[in-house]
């Protein structure tokens, strides 16, 4: 998955999503093989306290594209969050990765 990323994490970033947030980490898997995954966060906002989630990270690989499992992991971790209480969610993704704004903007 780390080649799918445009600022891959180092790993003790993963084991702190992992450890802290592990409802929301999803992976998702073909028999042994790991073909997506999601990787959030939630924190309080400052002003209000209000939670706000942050998807830090989302990777499908290549031939599993295009076929709703990004839309999937996406909407999995929102619904979380949402039982969580969460008021809002942001990512961040660069510019030219028209693929990734074409999945958030729908």
């Amino acid at each position: 998955m780390e080649k799918y990323l445009s600022e891959p994490y180092p790993v003790y970033t993963y084991r702190y999503f992992l450890t802290t947030w592990p409802d929301l980490c999803i992976l998702a898997m073909k028999g042994t093989e790991c073909i997506g995954c999601i990787v959030s966060k939630i924190s309080p906002q400052k002003s209000t306290k209000a939670l706000k989630g942050y998807i830090a990270m989302l990777a499908v690989e290549e031939e599993y594209r295009r076929l709703g499992l990004g839309r999937k992991l996406v909407q999995l971790t929102l619904d979380k969050m949402k039982k969580m209480d969460v008021s809002e969610c942001v990512l961040e993704t660069e510019t030219e990765n028209l693929a990734a704004l074409r999945l958030y903007e729908s």
